[in-house]
Order: structure tokens, then C-alpha cells, then sequence
């Protein structure tokens, strides 16, 4: 129902006009047979990479500069790692003179798991349920400033 009523405000114009552009990016989109595909797609992750890594020496004077760029970083991204080498945030604080309210940002911002802040993580089984039980650690939670 819910979908049956967005479908009614979309337009005739506007259903004709999503078509045509599908059909403009595909047509856009088509290679001829035989084309070199693998050297232009190697050619578009080369060029990026080369450049990355060219930035990389721009920064390697730098000693405060601990950053992951070059060809590893591409690496990262191209292979959608889960664990990146130097995960980087930078955030415009409101409070930028303040370390204590830096700390608390950073703490609400990073990956915080469960472990961390649990005194113990236990699963229980019954006879006719099961469930986990986790009792938190109210020290660790203040520790981490998240409360």
C-alpha cells in the first residue's frame, strides 16, 4: 500500500524521463567487441594509485604525518578491507580550545565493542530459552567518557 501510494504522485513525464536516462547510460555504457576493457580499467586504477603515491612523498618529510596513502591504501579500497592500517577522522569541534570535550568527542566517535565495557558476556540456555546476559561495567563506561 505504501508503495502503491508513492507510485501515485510519480507522472507519466517523470517515469518516460527515468527511462530515458537508464537507457542513455546504458547505451554510454556498451564497448564494442574486441575493445582493450582491461588496460582502460587498469589505466583508471593506475592513474589514482600513481597520484596517491606521489602525495606520499609529499608527506614523508612530515613526522607528525602517520597516514596510509600510495599504493597500500588502494590496496585497502580495492579490496574493501575491514581493518584499514591508519583509520583517520577529523571533525571540527564546537569547543576546539577544550581537551576534555575533545576526549569525550573521540570516545563517542571510535568503535567502541560490547567486550570493552562488559564486566562478563555469558550465553544461557534453558530448557525452553536462551538468551545472552551481559552486565555492564559502569567504571569502564566512565573510563571510555560514554556515559
Amino acid at each position: 500500500p505504501r508503495v502503491l501510494y508513492q507510485l501515485d504522485r510519480i507522472t507519466p513525464t517523470q517515469i518516460e524521463k527515468f527511462l530515458e536516462t537508464c537507457r542513455d547510460k546504458y547505451m554510454r555504457a556498451q564497448m564494442e567487441p574486441g575493445s582493450a576493457v582491461g588496460a582502460l580499467c587498469a589505466q583508471s586504477i593506475g592513474e589514482p594509485g600513481t597520484q596517491m603515491t606521489l602525495k606520499t612523498f609529499h608527506f614523508a618529510g612530515v613526522a607528525s604525518m602517520n597516514i596510509t596513502l600510495g599504493v597500500p591504501r588502494i590496496k585497502e579500497i580495492i579490496n574493501a578491507s575491514k581493518a584499514i592500517s591508519t583509520p583517520i577522522i577529523t571533525a571540527q569541534l564546537d569547543q576546539d580550545d577544550d581537551a576534555d570535550y575533545a576526549r569525550l568527542v573521540k570516545g563517542r566517535i571510535e568503535k567502541t565493542l560490547l567486550g570493552e565495557i562488559s564486566e562478563y558476556i555469558e550465553e544461557v540456555f534453558l530448557p525452553d530459552d536462551c538468551f545472552i546476559l551481559v552486565k555492564l561495567s559502569l567504571e569502564r563506561i566512565r573510563l571510555l567518557r560514554l556515559e
